[in-house]
């Protein structure tokens, strides 16, 4: 029997892990609550481009900032880079009010619970995300104060991009 209790104290959080996570009324805190609502599959389904008139485009902001360059190549003709890449877009569906969470107007969210974009380095010599790309939380800032809805979406991530270019070093 004290197996079974000590076994159960482990796996199961206890009473004061939860409290941690509640206010005083016994609400769950206010950013707990903001990302619960968010990422709730009744309220938002990752696999939809996130615009209310599915005849909108979704503009996706695109940049690349060089880190380091790690290698060139000459013979092979290609680079490797150390690179932060930022893609920024607005999500018609991440909105919320900020006054119903504590005056929250950013919060951070797991990068697999909301919708990305597929963008994509073509010219690169790697073709595997899982070896180039190391996702990241996303910034999610809502447009509640400039009177229209949804959210900005920040997605910043490091990659190792090695990508073929032609050389002439001279």
């Amino acid at each position: 029997m004290l197996i079974v209790s000590l076994l159960l104290q482990i796996l199961l959080p206890s009473s004061a892990d939860r409290d941690a996570l509640l206010t005083t009324h016994g609400e769950f805190l206010p950013h707990i609550r903001l990302a619960k609502d968010l990422t709730d599959s009744k309220r938002y389904d990752r696999r939809v481009r996130p615009v209310v008139n599915h005849s909108q485009p979704t503009t996706v902001m695109f940049s690349m900032s060089l880190y380091q360059i790690l290698s060139i190549n000459e013979k092979l003709q290609n680079v490797d880079l150390n690179v932060w890449v930022i893609q920024k877009w607005r999500d018609d569906f991440l909105g919320w009010n900020p006054v119903s969470y504590g005056y929250i107007n950013q919060t951070i969210l797991p990068y697999d619970h909301i919708w990305l974009p597929d963008t994509y380095l073509y010219n690169s010599v790697v073709m595997n995300r899982e070896e180039t790309e190391r996702y990241i939380n996303v910034v999610i800032t809502t447009n509640y104060w400039e009177g229209q809805q949804g959210a900005e979406v920040q997605f910043m991530y490091p990659a190792l991009y090695r990508t073929s270019c032609q050389l002439d070093i001279r």
